[in-house]
């Protein structure tokens, strides 16, 4: 049984090879990966990891597609994949698409050219026909129906990181450090759907309360990273703090820890780790009620804060946050972060592909 991954070098990626590779067999798993300017190359060398770079690479993926027995793809954002599975329908029966948001809400953005309008045509014949549909909202499953007419099977699947989960549980049981402001995260990443602009005038009223914004940009639109920056610095002067380099699993979990209140403006499902995180953290968690976000927590019975009340809240009431709240939202996340709870939902996945 030969299963073939698709993807982008990214933060998500390489965890999840490291975890296939250690709880599954390496020699059944094939990753060719196109490497991204955000990322480089992955840390870690691995014996079923090929990089794809030049044009003979291409056909050697060609022929990898066609003689694999599943295929996943981990994100539809690679036009270059879009085309070949365009031109070789029959490879769609075979393919696990991975959901990770910006690649289904694509179907929101405006197309300004026949460039653009022929590509999505394509998009629409391959999401249409694709095999299997492996969201990690459930939410985005029923969005894939209605806009591309979806029609084949489903599982909900979740991403790992073996060292973050450790680490996690680690930081968790250590004593809170005392800290002289109130910390507020806004957004994820340098993407217009965070909505970064919205945010900062929704909290511009407690710039004279005791706070800092911290903003990650490291990765995203460089260009709009640089407008978000401005607005943030011409807002919340130094109290604001973008955060514009890359950082290693361990680091960016102790920010989070040291996060009070996390503000998630997202119109599209965006930023779940760090959310996940959060939550999993005791933080307050503000999201959009309307994003399928909303539903993937609030179904599960976690205590989240609709973000258009902060607009009514008063600084007192934006931060409040019960210990009972805290308890319980731990509670659910911890079996989000075992490694017991990815293994079963992706051996699963693993064994349809073989049946």
């Amino acid at each position: 049984m030969e299963n073939l991954h698709i993807a982008n070098t990214d933060k998500f990626v390489e965890p999840y090879i490291q975890f296939v590779n250690k709880y599954f067999d390496s020699r059944q798993h094939t990753f060719l990966i196109f490497e991204s300017k955000d990322y480089g190359e992955f840390i870690n060398e691995y014996n079923n990891v090929y990089y794809i770079c030049k044009k003979k690479d291409f056909v050697k993926m060609i022929m990898k597609l066609n003689k694999s027995d599943h295929i996943y793809l981990h994100g539809l954002f690679d036009s270059r994949i879009v085309a070949l599975l365009y031109l070789q329908p029959w490879l769609l029966r075979k393919c696990s698409w991975i959901v990770w948001g910006g690649d289904l809400y694509r179907y929101k953005e405006k197309i300004n050219s026949l460039k653009g309008t022929l590509y999505e045509h394509m998009r629409k014949i391959v999401i249409k026909n694709i095999g299997r549909l492996l969201p990690i909202v459930k939410g985005d499953y029923f969005l894939a129906k209605k806009w591309y007419k979806f029609k084949n099977s489903y599982k909900v699947v979740k991403y790992i990181n073996l060292e973050r989960n450790e680490y996690i549980n680690i930081l968790k049981r250590k004593e809170a450090t005392n800290k002289n402001t109130i910390n507020i995260q806004v957004g994820n990443s340098a993407t217009r759907s965070n909505n970064h602009f919205e945010a900062f005038d929704m909290l511009s009223k407690f710039i004279n309360k005791n706070i800092k914004i911290y903003c990650p940009l490291s990765y995203g639109d460089m260009n709009y990273a640089r407008e978000v920056k401005i607005q943030g610095r011409k807002i919340f002067g130094d109290n604001f703090i973008p955060m514009e380099q890359f950082m290693g699993i361990k680091t960016f979990i102790d920010h989070l820890n040291n996060i009070d209140v996390g503000v998630f403006n997202n119109d599209r499902q965006q930023g779940l780790g760090n959310i996940s995180a959060l939550l999993f953290l005791g933080k307050k968690v503000y999201l959009k009620p309307e994003t399928t976000m909303w539903d993937f927590y609030s179904n599960d019975n976690l205590r989240i804060f609709d973000i258009n009340q902060i607009n009514e809240s008063n600084f007192k009431k934006f931060i409040e946050y019960s210990n009972e709240h805290k308890q319980n939202n731990y509670k659910i996340m911890k079996d989000r972060f075992t490694d017991t709870n990815r293994i079963a939902i992706w051996e699963e996945v693993f064994n349809v592909s073989e049946s």
